[in-house]
């Protein structure tokens, strides 16, 4: 995939931010007011999934994006033994 030279961050919309929180994967979305499907959300997530391999060395990367897909296959299906929902305070946001 090319870059798109014409790229500004004026068209970059934040929906979501995912980072750590007290030491743990965390996730924070933002309002917004489009439609997301099935199909942007994927696309979202293998977005993600294509930065994180690219931060890792080369001679790394298969494992990694294989460990990746297998360990999230499993959290997804027991999320809900695990997903934290957190309210922010006003001067954490």
């Amino acid at each position: 995939m090319e870059f798109d030279a014409d790229a500004s961050i004026e068209d970059f919309e934040k929906i979501f931010e995912v980072g750590l929180y007290k030491d743990r994967p965390a996730c924070r979305v933002f309002a917004f007011e489009k439609d997301v499907s099935p199909i942007m959300m994927a696309g979202m997530m293998t977005a993600i999934l294509d930065s994180m391999i690219s931060a890792v060395p080369e001679n790394k990367q298969i494992n990694f994006e294989a460990s990746v897909l297998e360990t999230f296959e499993d959290m997804v299906k027991s999320r809900f033994e695990y997903v934290n929902k957190y309210r922010l305070h006003e001067n954490e946001s």
